[in-house]
């Protein structure tokens, strides 16, 4: 809860993306067609904080706050609760707690910077799920379907099986 007060701190001292584009310019290119920072106004420090160590030291000292793959869905989950329950009742969630394998989290299918396209994070499913049942090659079920894809019959978030 620190940190989170922390962020809101580093807004409220006008952190901008700016701060960090001497050293990080294709981030902040690719956050500034993210709908975080287009549509909601976020900057930089709402994910890593203030990170004035960080800017002064050159990028010899950390930022503030960079989220480990099992701590992304408590961070974005900050702002996005509903998706965050979903995903806590995922398998996903219980192999990353388990840490029996590699497990997707938000920034998996989401992207960190950047929003991901649909075709490269279903690239990404096939990288853990190469073998898919026959039902996952064929037409969609439904008119409305254009095409083959996970969301067809899996729920967003918690991935069950909804569909045929």
């Amino acid at each position: 809860m620190i940190w989170w007060l922390l962020m809101l701190a580093g807004m409220a001292q006008g952190q901008t993306p700016h701060a960090c584009s001497p050293c990080h310019t294709e981030q902040i290119a690719d956050f500034g067609s993210h709908k975080h920072a287009s549509k909601a106004g976020l900057e930089c420090g709402v994910c890593h904080g203030l990170s004035e160590k960080h800017r002064k030291s050159n990028g010899e000292a950390s930022p503030d706050r960079v989220a480990a793959p099992d701590e992304v869905a408590a961070m974005c989950g900050n702002c996005h609760a509903q998706e965050k329950s979903q995903y806590m009742q995922s398998k996903h969630q219980v192999a990353m707690v388990q840490r029996a394998a590699k497990s997707a989290n938000c920034s998996t299918c989401h992207g960190h910077h950047a929003m991901k396209e649909w075709t490269v994070t279903q690239a990404g499913c096939a990288k853990c799920h190469a073998t898919t049942p026959a039902a996952c090659k064929g037409k969609p079920a439904g008119a409305v379907a254009a095409k083959v894809s996970c969301m067809n019959c899996h729920a967003r978030h918690t991935l069950t099986v909804t569909g045929p």
